[in-house]
C-alpha cells in the first residue's frame, strides 16, 4: 500500500502546532511527510529580494497594508486557488472555533461574549478542508473543549493546542484509510466573525469566570 504523502505549511519555523504535527506525522504508519514549509513574513533576503523586484511597489504596499488600513488587521487570510487545487485530497485545517456557526477569527472569545447566563460557550476546534472562502469549506470532523474550573481566557490556546494536533491526525488517517466523510457547509448556518477591540477582549475575560 502507497503511503499518505502529507506536507506542512506553518506561519514560522518554530510554530509549536506544525512541530507537534509534524512529529506525529513522522509517527504515523503509512504516511508521508514529504514537506514541512515555512512563511518568513519578514527576513533580510526576503526584503532585499521585493525591494530589488519591486522597489517603490514595495513601499507603498508595505505602508497601504500596516499603516493606513485597519481592514488589513481584522480580516482573515484567504488562501489562493493554484495553492488550494495543488494536493490531490485538499488543504487540510484546523480551525479554532465551531463551524459552521463561528467562522472568521477571534471565535475563541466571540463564544464566550454571546453565551447565554445558562448555557456553556460554543467553544472548540473544526477540522475542514480549505476552499476560496472564510472557513466555509467541507468539514471532516469537530471537537467541542469544554472549560475548567480555574480557566482563563489566556490559557484557551494552551487547551485548544493538543486538540489540534488530534483533531488533524485523526483527518490524516481518515485520508490515509480512504474513509473521509465530508459535511457541506450552508452560509446561512453561521457568519464571520472578525477580531475584537481590546475593550471587547476584557469583557469576555471577565465573562469567562461565570462559566467556570
Amino acid at each position: 500500500m502507497s503511503k499518505l504523502k502529507v506536507a506542512i505549511s506553518a506561519p514560522i519555523d518554530d510554530n509549536l502546532y506544525s512541530l507537534l504535527l509534524a512529529k506525529a506525522c513522522l509517527n504515523e504508519f503509512g504516511v508521508d511527510l514529504v514537506a514541512f514549509v515555512t512563511l518568513r513574513t519578514w527576513s533580510i533576503k526576503r526584503v532585499l529580494m521585493e525591494i530589488d523586484k519591486s522597489g517603490i511597489k514595495l513601499i507603498k504596499r508595505v505602508w497601504r497594508k500596516y499603516f493606513t488600513s485597519k481592514k488589513s488587521q481584522s480580516r482573515s487570510t484567504i488562501i489562493k486557488k493554484g495553492f488550494l487545487n495543488t494536493p490531490k485530497i485538499g488543504v487540510f485545517n484546523v480551525h479554532m472555533g465551531i463551524l459552521p456557526k463561528y467562522r472568521g477569527i477571534g471565535v475563541t472569545e466571540w463564544p464566550i461574549l454571546e453565551a447565554s447566563e445558562s448555557a456553556a460557550p460554543l467553544l472548540g476546534v473544526t477540522l475542514h478542508i480549505m476552499d476560496t472562502g472564510v472557513d466555509s469549506g467541507p468539514i471532516i470532523e469537530e471537537k467541542r473543549i469544554m472549560l475548567d474550573s480555574g480557566d482563563e481566557i489566556h490559557d484557551l490556546d494552551q487547551k485548544y493546542l493538543p486538540e489540534m494536533v488530534r483533531l488533524m491526525i485523526s483527518g490524516v488517517k481518515k485520508a490515509r484509510d480512504g474513509i473521509l466523510e465530508l459535511t457541506q457547509q450552508k452560509s446561512e448556518d453561521g457568519k464571520q466573525y472578525f477580531m475584537l477591540h481590546d475593550r471587547m477582549k476584557e469583557i469576555a475575560s471577565k465573562k469567562i469566570k461565570k462559566y467556570v
